[in-house]
């Protein structure tokens, strides 16, 4: 509004592009949570399965290349560990949509430990410096906050690494 009132038509149309640039982001990322929140979706599904559907959906939404990999033999959890894993893959990598300007990233299931299994999510982004984040310094939000108080509840673990120019790793543990 304060744009148009002084005349300036190209700012007004900058800022109209940003809004809209962010509305679609925005509806493409609820979408793919929509699609996850589906009744049943870990009841009639593997967490593997419904890992390589949300990555198969932000390759295909974002444009950012992701790749699924399980290591070990794949066991059910029970619903709240797989709950957790799911939840942290769909915050990390709505992250990577968001914020890394990453030109691909990858989500691991590591399955091969005696009393944990291990997500990871990795990007080759831009990074960030995960102390500064916290303190809210560079607008972080809630959502990585979020990943390790889910882990936490259940007697897992998360931890975030990152720096600037280097990419981010979200890596969740959960309890067997």
């Amino acid at each position: 509004d304060a744009a148009l009132a002084r005349g300036d038509v190209d700012t007004a149309r900058e800022r109209l592009a940003l809004v809209d640039a962010t509305a679609r982001d925005n509806l493409s990322e609820a979408r793919l949570i929509v699609a996850e929140l589906t009744p049943g979706h870990l009841q009639s599904r593997t967490l593997v399965e419904a890992l390589g559907r949300l990555t198969a959906a932000v390759s295909a939404e974002s444009k950012v290349p992701t790749a699924l990999s399980v290591l070990g033999n794949p066991a059910p959890l029970g619903g709240s560990g797989e709950v957790v894993l799911l939840r942290s893959a769909q915050e990390a990598l709505a992250n990577v949509r968001r914020h890394a300007h990453a030109h691909r990233s990858t989500v691991t299931v590591d399955y091969r430990g005696a009393d944990v299994v291990v997500l990871t999510v990795a990007d080759d982004g831009r990074g960030f410096e995960p102390a500064a984040a916290a303190e809210g310094a560079t607008g972080g939000g809630f959502g990585l906050d979020g990943v390790r108080a889910r882990a936490l509840e259940i007697g897992g673990a998360a931890t975030i690494e990152s720096r600037p120019g280097a990419g981010t790793r979200v890596r969740v543990e959960v309890p067997r």
